[in-house]
């Protein structure tokens, strides 16, 4: 749902730490994954995986499950 949101607001380059697939299903809305949704795109996207982040950010996520 943000990607289509973002993509609607004229956003073409994105810059994440986690890929989807590291993630709980249940984080997104929807049964697409962002790679079925970018191809249904008429305009190309630039992704940008921050992998130094990745481990900082994962940690972020875990932490906020646990206080859940």
């Amino acid at each position: 749902m943000c990607l289509t949101r973002a993509y609607w607001a004229g956003i073409r380059r994105f810059v994440f730490a986690l890929p989807q697939d590291s993630l709980p299903i249940h984080f997104y809305e929807g049964r697409n994954t962002n790679t079925k949704m970018v191809k249904l795109f008429n305009e190309k996207l630039t992704f940008i995986h921050l992998k130094k982040m990745e481990q900082e950010a994962n940690g972020i996520v875990q932490h906020w499950l646990a206080r859940q």
